[in-house]
Order: C-alpha cells, then structure tokens, then sequence
C-alpha cells in the first residue's frame, strides 16, 4: 500500500470516528467521565479532518432575501451602536421559513415533530447530490424523476439509506436577483424547478432516505403547484422527515462521498427556523470508493451525540437591556393548512454566538466565521464544585493547569468550555440571575489571566460558558465586560449560554459549533453539540 492511499485510509477512518455516534436519548443519564488514553488520539487527526474541504451550503440571509411571497421580509433593527453604546447588537424579526432553512415534519402537518424535536442523529448524514441543473436550464419548469435518481445509481450504486439527497439545479446563482428567482413570466407566472412525487417516493420509502434538500423556495416545481399544489413538501413532511430550502454552493460538491452537517437553533415547539448547512468533501471526490458511508452503520454505534444547546422560547434567561422573543402565529393548521411562526429576538438570545464585531467595529461579524472555526476539539474546564461553593467564582490559571496536568496541554485549535453546572438554573429566571436582596446579581465567570493564558500560550480558537456574560455578575463591577472585549477582541468568537457540559468529557470530544447566517449579524442563536467518544 503507496503512502498516499495509507494517508487517505487513515483520514478516513478519522474522519468516521469523529462524526458518526449514536444519540444520547433525552432524559437518559449520560456520564461525563474522564476518556481512556487512546481515545484522546482523535484530536491528533483533527487536523487531517482539516485537510478536507469544507463547503458552505448556507446563503446570508438580510432584508431583500428571495422568500416565500406569502411571508413578510426580515425586519432588522439595531438594538445598540458602537458610537453611542460601545458594542454593537441587533433584533432580528423573520419568519421560520427564512432564508437557508428546516422545514420540520410539524410544519405541515398537526402532531409531528417540530424543529428542536429532529435527533442529532438526523443531523450529520452521507451526501447524496442529483445534478439536473443541465436540464433546469433547458427547462426552468423542470421536475426530477425517478429516471434522474436511477441514473445517479448506475454510476454510484445504490443510494445509500439515511442519506440526505440534494437536488442541484444550479438555482441559487440566480439569488442576488430577486426577480430571476422567481422568474416571472408576463401573467406573473413563477417558473423553477422541483421534484416529482415518483422519485420522493422511490428516495423515501425504497431508499430509506433521512432528509433532502434544494435550491429553489419550493419542493414543488412553481407551474406544478397549480396542479398539485405543495403535495411533494406534504409528502416529504408526512412521512415524518425534514427538508432543507434555499441551499447554496450545491455545484461545489461531488455528486457522492462527502457527508453533511446540517443543523440549526432550537426554537421549541418551532415551525422551522434558519439553519446552517455545509459539507465535508473527503480527498478522493467523486467516485466509487465510499469508506466513510461503508463505516457509518458500524461506527455510529460507538460514539454519543450530546446537544449542548437551550431551546429558544419566550421567558428564558436573556441579558435584561434585550427584550424577550416576540412569537407570532403567521398561519396555523386549522385556518389555512399548515403551520408558521414569525420570531422577533435579539442576535444574543438563549445558546448564541458573540462574533468579534458584536464589540470592535470593523471586526468579523457572525456571517464570516469560517466553517473550519465551527469543528473543533472540545475541552471541557469543571469548576462546578467551586461554583457550588461561591457562586462569585471566576476560573483561574490554576483550574486550566489542573485540566493539563491530567490531560496534557490545551489543544491549539480547542473550543474550551467552562462547567459551572449553572444552566441546572435554566427553568428559573431568578435563580439564574441569583440577585441579592440589593439586587445585586451572582453567577460565575473567566479571569483575564486564564483567558490570557488560553488564546495566547495555547493558541484555542473559541470558548464558552453557561452563564449569561464572559465576567462574573460581581466582577463587573470594577471591569466591565473586561474578559468578553478581551476575547472578541482577538478575532475569536464566543458561546454563551451552553447546556450539557456536565454530560460530556473533559477530554475526548468533538464540538460542532454551527449558527445560521444572518449578513453583517453582531450575533444569533446557535446549534452546539459534541461527538463525544466512548467513556467507562
């Protein structure tokens, strides 16, 4: 075996250890416990997961963004500025089905799983793409058949069950003109492609496919729909599985072997909601060599996805200068058909992302994070019983060189999460903010020192917590926001407001740090889970 060939097993295999796992069932007990030697290997061929080209499946979403002409556009309002606040933040209003997006089972149909009721393990997936886009430019009305499926098959195989299929139709070049989009004729006509209903079903019931996705704003072809109306999405949606809409970069993709990563924030009880969506495209493209897909039935029983993320919801914890989530009911079933809700929150609402310009101007915002920051090792700093002890406790020098003298150094590359066990308050306001009879609030925090320590002797590329702020309730007092500015500062980004970490390793384990794609956001709600490796 040639040592390029030895490479490519390797990463492979890597590759296959690091994504696939079986679910960590809610409501089951999930010990967090200390890895085995070999396990920690992993992060090694991190950086081999790293070598392979990661593509952005998402489009930005703003104001102007093509969406269904039965919704309202984004509204988008800043909260703060830096001239006269000092940090920059925004409230977002948009519907569910905005720009990249999920479109849950419950969408459509009363009783069927919502947004953050969809498994993780629904979540990262073989990636199966039908190029049809040759005959989408012939044919803009264009409807892809059993016979486009069954062609991908002769060249690849059969499709492989849980696939996510995608439909490339090369629509989404047209996105940054809102009137090509929907291409309208002269009795306003829309005219773009969809799917039949003989190939859904071939995919669905034969294939045992998870989920699929497009570029166009329907799974229905536009003409097709005076017919038929949305039977394709109900279909899809029937049988108890999500789509994606509105999918970008599909024409940067092999047809086969690459796997994707699709997830989104956890709107509870949600009609859909933004996602975020891209691909890991392995070394040898297209071809008929699929170690990762042969792999993934064995090895998904040999890992555990955590989710490390809160629901969004009106009356959860938030800073108090935001206001609370504004929840509309835009349709409902019995009216009109089908579910759909509009969302007003801030950028910084429940688990969310803090980007670099949520403090510095000029600095990256949360649509220029790149794909390779959101998979990272995950360390994981327990200082829960410290916490438990003096709820002013800030996490010290002392507590990372602790972790590294049983561990080893802190990864470079590392997201670091600090457990302070804080977000067991998460169903109390009260507790959370834990204010004293002066009204003085008391929650948990990161010295300057260990964070210090972390970017610059370390080298990490993010960092999270629990608590709703970087500083401690107290320490702000004398600081500010000293720890939060230190960290943005530096071009790296934050999480806050995570969930879990008491159920995952200190040492061991994958994070996936995703959020939508909001133009220029100061910050969104995110989707954060760990691949966590086998524990004793």
């Amino acid at each position: 075996m040639n040592k390029r060939v030895l490479l490519t097993l390797l990463a492979v295999l890597s590759l296959s250890l690091l994504v696939f796992g079986s679910v960590a069932v809610p409501g089951a007990s999930v010990q967090a416990a200390s890895p085995t030697n070999s396990q920690l290997p992993l992060w090694d061929k991190l950086a081999e997961l790293k070598d392979y080209t990661f593509v952005d499946l998402t489009h930005a979403f703003g104001p102007g963004t093509p969406r269904w002409p039965g919704f309202q556009d984004e509204g988008l309002k800043t909260l703060y500025n830096y001239d006269k606040d000092g940090f920059f933040a925004q409230e977002f209003s948009h519907p569910g089905q905005y720009g990249t997006h999920v479109d849950p089972p419950g969408h459509f149909h009363k009783g069927k799983r919502l947004a953050d009721q969809i498994g993780l393990n629904e979540m990262l997936l073989p990636l199966v793409v039908l190029d049809v886009s040759e005959k989408v430019k012939a044919n803009p009305d264009y409807e892809l058949t059993l016979d486009d499926v069954k062609a991908w098959e002769a060249k690849y195989g059969p499709i492989p069950e849980g696939a996510f299929v995608a439909m490339r139709s090369d629509w989404a070049k047209r996105w940054n003109d809102v009137n090509a989009f929907f291409n309208k004729d002269a009795k306003d006509q829309a005219h773009y492609p969809g799917w039949t209903m003989d190939a859904l079903k071939y995919l669905y019931e034969v294939r045992k496919i998870t989920a699929s996705g497009h570029e166009p704003p329907d799974t229905d072809a536009a003409v097709a729909q005076n017919k038929t109306g949305f039977a394709a999405e109900s279909y899809i949606l029937g049988q108890d599985h999500y789509q994606i809409e509105l999918m970008d970069n599909l024409d940067k993709v092999p047809e086969a072997g690459s796997i994707i990563v699709v997830a989104w924030p956890k709107p509870k009880d949600g009609s859909g909601f933004p996602a975020r969506a891209f691909a890991i495209v392995p070394s040898y493209g297209e071809g008929k060599n699929f170690a990762l897909w042969q792999m993934l039935k064995t090895l998904k029983a040999e890992n555990q996805l955590v989710d490390l993320t809160n629901p969004i919801a009106p009356g959860i914890p938030r800073w108090p200068g935001f206001q609370d989530e504004g929840l509309k009911t835009l349709y409902d079933y019995d009216k009109d058909g089908f579910f759909a809700q509009e969302f007003t929150h801030p950028g910084q609402y429940s688990t969310h992302v803090d980007p670099p310009a949520h403090f510095h101007k000029g600095m990256r915002t949360a649509d220029q994070i790149s794909l390779k920051e959101m998979v990272l090792p995950l360390v994981v700093l327990d200082v829960s019983e410290k916490v438990k002890a003096n709820p002013d406790y800030e996490l010290t020098v002392d507590d990372v060189k602790a972790w590294e003298a049983k561990y080893g150094p802190v990864p470079p590359g590392a997201f670091v999460a600090m457990r302070s066990d804080w977000n067991k308050r998460w169903n109390d306001v009260d507790a959370f903010f834990n204010k004293d009879a002066k009204g003085q609030a008391h929650y948990p925090g990161w010295t300057l020192d260990a964070l210090k320590y972390l970017y610059e002797d370390r080298g990490i590329t993010a960092s999270g917590h629990e608590p709703p702020d970087t500083d401690a309730a107290v320490a702000q007092n004398k600081t500010g926001f000293a720890a939060e500015d230190y960290i943005l500062g530096r071009d790296r980004y934050q999480i806050e407001l995570l969930a879990n970490l008491d159920k995952v390793p200190e040492a061991g384990a994958i994070a996936f740090v995703t959020w939508p794609k909001p133009k220029d956001g100061s910050g969104f709600s995110a989707r954060v889970f760990a691949v966590a490796p086998p524990t004793k």
